[in-house]
């Protein structure tokens, strides 16, 4: 098995520092320890504080110390435990005001152990457990396919009582010649942006040279980059100490020289197999004159072992002529192949041109769609063709038209939170304030949008129920207080509203609605809606006979009930499931965060953190507007104002505003 650390740019480990990141490697180093397995972890904060500097490493190391303690007899429980001690530790760290990494630290570990124990044979299999917070990617390569084991974890929130950072793990079993990457998020952005994660899935084992010439075409770009790849391979059994590959502004270039060598070495070995001939002594000066033509000649005939050599060298030279021939033809084929999917694009982008000719958009999408398919893998290519880049821009400016995706380069700021003062980590809209709140503290921070005025008002004096949802009314806010409180707030003070059933930490509600004197949760693990009361009537809202509502993210009511999935919208009317809206848009949706809408707005209104956009489509599905901005780089949170046309996006510390 070998272990790759990949750097890229990163920072001194100073004060100065607005970033930190790292890889951690623990090998077992005694029959305790190997029967737990290995501990891999990698870690990356941003918007870093100088307070902050060794917190990664602070984490490792209590997560191994745990994980190794000689009290713990099971690896299943050194898992479970080791991350209990991280959340303890994390919890201890907001007890003394340090909250600054919240919404900043992207952290993950992998457990790996071979499935057998067997001292005779190399480990072919193995068990691994891996665990993550924020928006590090946790990836494994097997036989050409990517796979995000990470995902199911993505949907797991901060826990704020008690807290958990790391809320749960996933288990699973590697085969020979499975890769483990664990990517920080700019880095797998980019490297599936550019299809490095192809290249890397195609790679049946790795090399630390492999590495650097497979992402040597893209130096400039990544010289301008920071974060981290941690590559764990298990194609060979020998285990590979673990090193350090940093990518600091400069890669390793490639070199024809370094390729083509062990190629020139054989070749000198094979003329020099024997020894040469020692050179006849030349006569003196006086007796040269008298050396006859045939003489001369005869001097210079080559030997049985010349001979040899340059028949050996005729043969290689034929070879290598050979070789350059059908590797020409197989060039010429290939030529051929990508002219002829550049006139099948070409006859899509013809056709769809056509379409937009007679104003059917949505069957020309359906055919830019098809062309970008077929010519990415050209456009993606070490060399590409320019005819291939020029057509993947082409095609991806008028799915852009289509999809109405609008990039703004500098959106309007609102409001910069102090990071010693508040960390906001959602929020909701009610008669021109913005109400911020953090599942991990008890403040509710009321800004006036006017006058950017604040006022911080205690959800909870006693300090220990926290909110994690909440819902707008026309008189006030409902805020779900765990475990099970759910209290409304008017503007000026809070009054106790319901008391709920106690959820399971596996089972507290996914989103939280208010329709017509009645709060809405839903349970994405059953499925379900409940339906909650001003009298305490609990009820399932949901017809039993009517899909259940297992996919869903996020909820929002106006008569209707708006569940948001993976690639589609689910339309519920009187308990019963009315249709479900397919996302079919460009760029196509990878992990959608929230739904809004209400009774008094014709929109709905989806985000998407993973790339940095917000989505507003009609009641019927169809695109009405898409805003993307790098400035949008870290969002946790979508508001609207009572009509619907002024758009609020908390991104990181900052509160940006987007108009229709």
């Amino acid at each position: 098995m070998n272990i790759f650390e990949l750097h890229f740019n990163p920072p001194p480990k100073k004060d100065s520092a607005d970033l930190a990141l790292d890889t951690f490697c623990f090998e077992p180093k005694n029959l305790q320890e190997k029967k737990f397995g290995s501990l891999y972890m990698a870690g990356e904060i941003r918007n870093l504080l100088p307070q902050n500097i060794k917190l990664l490493n602070n984490i490792a190391q209590v997560i191994k110390n745990r994980f190794y303690s000689i009290s713990i007899h099971s690896p299943e429980k050194a898992i479970d435990d080791s991350l209990e001690k991280a959340n303890e530790f994390l919890a201890q760290e907001l007890s003394k005001e340090n909250i600054s990494w919240l919404g900043n630290l992207s952290f993950s570990a992998i457990y790996l152990r071979p499935k057998s124990h067997d001292k005779k044979s190399a480990p072919k299999d193995f068990v691994f457990n891996c665990a993550k917070a924020g928006n590090i990617k946790i990836l494994i390569l097997r036989k050409g396919a990517i796979i995000d084991v990470g995902k199911n974890l993505d949907l797991h929130e901060i826990e704020p009582y008690p807290l958990k950072v790391f809320t749960s793990t996933v288990a699973g079993q590697l085969f020979p010649g499975d890769k483990i990457i664990v990517i920080t998020k700019d880095i797998f952005d980019f490297f599936s942006k550019e299809g490095l994660l192809d290249k890397f899935a195609a790679t049946r084992a790795f090399t630390e040279q492999k590495i650097k010439v497979t992402l040597q075409p893209k130096e400039k770009i990544l010289t301008e980059m920071s974060g981290l790849l941690l590559l764990i391979d298990t194609e060979k059994d020998i285990l590979v100490n673990p090193g350090i590959i940093t990518f600091n502004r400069q890669l390793e270039i490639f070199s024809f020289k370094d390729v083509f060598a062990p190629i020139a070495t054989t070749i000198s070995k094979i003329l020099t197999r024997q020894k040469k001939p020692k050179r006849k002594k030349i006569p003196p000066i006086k007796k040269w004159l008298s050396i006859g033509i045939a003489n001369f000649i005869g001097r210079y005939r080559p030997t049985k072992t010349e001979k040899r050599n340059q028949v050996l060298f005729l043969i290689f030279l034929f070879l290598l002529i050979a070789g350059f021939f059908i590797f020409q033809g197989k060039e010429q084929q290939h030529l051929k192949d990508k002219e002829k999917i550049i006139k099948e694009v070409e006859g899509k982008i013809s056709e769809a041109k056509n379409l937009l000719i007679v104003n059917d958009e949505n069957k020309a999408a359906v055919a830019f769609k098809e062309a970008l398919r077929l010519i990415l893998p050209l456009a993606k290519e070490n060399k590409p063709l320019e005819n291939a880049i020029n057509l993947k821009n082409y095609l991806e400016d008028n799915l852009k038209k289509i999809s109405k995706l609008e990039f703004i380069e500098e959106p309007n700021a609102v409001f910069e939170f102090s990071q010693q003062e508040f960390i906001p980590q959602k929020m909701i809209y009610f008669r021109s304030k913005l109400y911020l709140f953090s599942p991990l503290s008890t403040n509710l921070y009321a800004l006036d949008i006017q006058t950017k005025n604040n006022d911080i008002y205690n959800l909870s004096p006693d300090k220990k129920e926290k909110p994690s949802l909440a819902a707008i009314s026309d008189n006030g806010i409902f805020f779900l207080l765990k475990p099970n409180t759910i209290t409304s707030f008017n503007g000026e003070g809070f009054e106790e509203y319901l008391n709920l059933e106690v959820f399971p930490s596996s089972d507290e509600p996914q989103a939280m609605s208010f329709y017509q004197n009645s709060i809405y949760l839903l349970n994405k693990k059953q499925g379900e809606i409940i339906k909650y009361q001003t009298d305490n009537q609990r009820s399932i809202w949901l017809d039993p006979a009517t899909k259940k509502a297992t996919e869903g993210i996020s909820m929002a009511i106006d008569g209707s009930v708006w569940i948001l999935n993976d690639s589609t919208v689910s339309r519920y009317h009187s308990g019963k499931i009315q249709e479900d809206i397919p996302l079919d848009f460009f760029p196509s949706p990878k992990q959608l965060s929230k739904i809004l809408t209400s009774s008094a707005v014709p929109y709905l209104y989806i985000l998407e953190p993973s790339q940095n956009r917000i989505i507003i489509l009609s009641k019927s599905g169809d695109v009405i507007k898409q805003v993307q901005s790098d400035k949008f780089n870290n969002l946790k949170d979508i508001a609207i104002s009572s009509d619907g046309k002024r758009i609020y996006l908390l991104s990181g510390q900052t509160l940006f505003s987007v108009d229709l």
